[in-house]
């Protein structure tokens, strides 16, 4: 997943929005032990919506879960921490070993790779054609970060299943005639045992440079972290898509805040999702809700997507450096689906991918492999 430049000819103006896009947001006075879910569908399109957004609160995530109350906060914060540790030292734009956007912030992406380029290896699939061997995208930095991103992906994961249909995710559970373990050998995250499925092979975390003493600079740098239109058209996840997770919480108290502006910078800082390619009638999603988590789910690879970006003169205040906002971006790649599939056909290609894996690779594929046999 590469958004590239946050370059202003294919972003989308906030002046403009409001002509193209509806915003999708939580009602006023909702209740907090509650997971609400938003849709947005195409008029005449059919059933299914283009775009879920499921709000739910930390503490409605841990009973979700059964887990003791402030365990999804803990998780939260294990995460921030976590990527603090793996970017430290790191120069100002390496973005954490990961894709770099200059114009877009600090991008750090995890998990695997499956693009074909210098280096790579491949192995044959079964009727013909050749398969990209996946690789680490960064393996000291993954590693350091899959504790805590699996803890949080499972609570999320959780919610998401207590509230979409089951029907949309059965394309989530792997089919009856294969074990569940191998079709998870490249799922990044691993989530804890017992945690309902959500595909991802992929995690991007995302923020604006570091914050400065100069306001109106941190203001400028938070604008800048805006990504532009898009679509991501090696994602995968059939009719479910992706999911990427959103969240908004408090360092000081409401007294002390003008809530009005917060609200209206806040809006900017969530995500307009189109039901095409090439647009139609959209929808500006209020994600970042002090105190809420949003989950955002939507096929990212036929839906363009893309920040709503606020005019140079209405910036001030939006570094909001009273909340601690979180993106945290996962998704699986239609590279790696294929894989699977044709290699869930054929032992010997499994022995292929096996032999010309990274050995981390080779250990995670040996681990998956123990546990089919143990639990078979």
């Amino acid at each position: 997943m590469c958004e590239g430049y946050a370059d202003k000819t294919f972003v989308l103006p906030s002046n403009m929005a409001p002509l193209v896009s509806s915003v999708l947001e939580l009602a006023p006075d909702v209740d907090t032990s509650r997971v609400y879910v938003g849709e947005a569908f195409v008029m005449g399109g059919g059933p299914q919506p283009f775009v879920r957004a499921v709000w739910f609160t930390p503490s409605t995530a841990d009973r979700i879960c059964e887990r003791p109350s402030g365990s999804h906060v803990q998780a939260i914060a294990d995460v921030h921490e976590a990527w603090q540790r793996t970017c430290k030292g790191q120069a100002r734009d390496a973005g954490g070993g990961g894709a770099v956007q200059p114009a877009a912030g600090v991008y750090t992406e995890l998990g695997f790779g499956a693009m074909p380029g210098k280096g790579r290896t491949s192995v044959c699939s079964p009727g013909g054609g050749r398969s990209v061997v996946p690789f680490n995208r960064n393996a000291a930095s993954c590693e350091a970060m899959e504790p805590s991103l699996s803890d949080l992906m499972s609570d999320v994961s959780a919610v998401v299943h207590d509230a979409v249909s089951p029907r949309v995710l059965q394309t989530q559970h792997p089919p009856d005639s294969c074990p569940g373990t191998e079709t998870d050998v490249y799922q990044y995250p691993r989530l804890r045992p017992g945690a309902p499925p959500l595909h991802s092979h992929q995690v991007v975390l995302r923020r604006p440079f570091c914050m400065t003493e100069d306001a109106v600079e941190s203001d400028r740098l938070a604008r800048m972290a805006a990504s532009n239109l898009h679509v991501d058209a090696w994602d995968g996840g059939g009719e479910l898509g992706t999911c990427t997770v959103h969240g908004c919480f408090r360092r000081l108290s409401d007294d002390e805040i003008d809530t009005t502006r917060e609200a209206h910078l806040l809006l900017h800082r969530g995500l307009v999702v189109f039901p095409r390619a090439d647009g139609g009638r959209g929808v500006h999603v209020r994600s970042m809700v002090p105190g809420w988590c949003c989950a955002l789910v939507f096929r990212t690879s036929a839906c363009l997507h893309g920040s709503v970006v606020l005019d140079e003169t209405d910036t001030t205040g939006f570094a909001l450096p009273h909340l601690r906002l979180h993106r945290v971006v996962t998704y699986p790649l239609t590279r790696i689906e294929v894989l699977v599939s044709r290699a869930l056909r054929s032992p010997a290609m499994w022995e292929a991918i096996h032999a010309k894996s990274e050995k981390s690779i080779r250990q995670r594929i040996d681990r998956a492999r123990l546990q089919a046999e143990s639990s078979s």
